[in-house]
């Protein structure tokens, strides 16, 4: 699904884990680099400092997603009426992990609608918290804020993102026929 400019940068914090030798051999990837492991929203920071142009959007995926196969190509056909698009995540017998995230009061944010049967027929819905396992965030979005809150290791760092853009007045969409499998074992 890449296409001219879409560049692939993969942040791996295991060079010990037996896939990180098969990254090298992937045709398509443009970048791997290898840290320490600095947490999920820290990687994504340092993998948009090395992107060598300029780019409208940047694509964060979790490395227990897989995409279908034309979930690029939904993701490029969004316009600029959001800041920030997340996919819907779908386990592999096709429910819901999550359609958008919720958020309590008390700051606390989990998957909504997991396990459900996936039903919205529109194809962007407007939500106001979206998962980090797949969001696509544009650029100057992204500067704006200053990226993800390095100080969360895993977990909320998506929520405090959502959150600053919420604050500044930016809203978030789900784009529906953007499928992202997600490999969610619930507790983790």
């Amino acid at each position: 699904q890449k296409k001219t400019g879409d560049q692939i940068i993969i942040v791996d914090n295991n060079e010990k884990h037996p896939n990180a030798r098969k990254l090298s051999r992937i045709k398509g990837i443009d970048k791997i680099f290898r840290s320490k492991n600095i947490g999920f929203g820290g990687a994504c920071n340092l993998a948009v400092k090395f992107i060598d142009q300029q780019v409208d959007a940047f694509l964060f995926l979790n490395p227990d997603t897989r995409i279908k196969h034309d979930t690029l190509e939904a993701f490029r056909a969004t316009n600029r009426e959001s800041a920030a698009y997340m996919g819907t995540l779908l386990i592999d017998d096709n429910k819901v992990n999550s359609y958008k995230t919720e958020v309590h009061i008390s700051g606390m944010s989990w998957a909504g609608s997991l396990y459900s049967s996936p039903k919205d027929k529109k194809n962007i819905s407007e939500i106001n918290y979206a998962s980090g396992a797949c969001l696509l965030v544009w650029a100057d979005e992204f500067a704006n804020i200053g990226g993800f809150e390095d100080s969360y290791f895993l977990y909320y760092e998506d929520t405090d993102l959502c959150s600053r853009l919420l604050l500044k007045g930016k809203s978030i969409s789900r784009i529906n026929n953007a499928i992202v499998y997600h490999d969610y074992v619930e507790g983790l």
